[in-house]
């Protein structure tokens, strides 16, 4: 939207998905705008069919003075079987660039059918990818600021979420992300 000021859509709901960023012109209104999400969240909800304990939340955080969503998948704590208890720190996935969080269901898939992991399980959307709000955003060729925009806009979302304690695991941009969210949350 080169000629448009950005906006915030209908909040979320389980027919029209997430805040969405769009553009406040007459030509987009909110219902065209989250309907750009419906292939995203019908491609996500036969994933999730896969993992039914799995649990798809938006998490409306404010970033840069607008309020925007964060999209995750969450799967609980596994009981234990074994008489030990599962860790209550959970598990924080961050995806590289051109994926979302749904790329780890296989995995976590594998993991609970063979019992190797019994923590919770969260994969996050990053800001500006698939069912996370997209906002306008420009660094250039300024590393320092996109790594920035990463890591503070998930340091707002760990915020509003009181994830105080976890451990993270990226991979590509994800991994670059997770270290710089370190450096903000040391």
């Amino acid at each position: 939207c080169p000629h448009a000021s950005p906006r915030l859509a209908s909040p979320p709901t389980a027919s029209r998905g997430p805040w969405v960023m769009g553009c406040s012109s007459s030509a987009v209104d909110s219902s065209s705008t989250a309907e750009v999400f419906l292939p995203l969240r019908h491609a996500e909800s036969k994933l999730l069919q896969s993992l039914p304990e799995v649990q798809a939340v938006d998490t409306v955080i404010e970033f840069q003075g607008q309020k925007v969503s964060i999209h995750s998948l969450e799967l609980p704590a596994m009981s234990s079987n074994s008489g030990g208890s599962p860790s209550s720190a959970p598990l924080l996935f961050l995806p590289g660039y051109g994926t979302g969080a749904a790329i780890w269901l296989g995995l976590w898939k594998y993991w609970r059918s063979q019992g190797l992991v019994q923590r919770p399980l969260i994969a996050v959307d990053l800001l500006g990818m698939f069912l996370s709000s997209r906002l306008p955003w420009n660094p250039g060729v300024d590393v320092t600021k996109a790594e920035a925009w990463f890591a503070e806009s998930l340091a707002a979302w760990c915020r509003a979420r009181n994830l105080l304690h976890f451990d993270l695991l990226g991979h590509s941009l994800g991994a670059t992300v997770a270290v710089a969210l370190l450096e903000r949350l040391s």
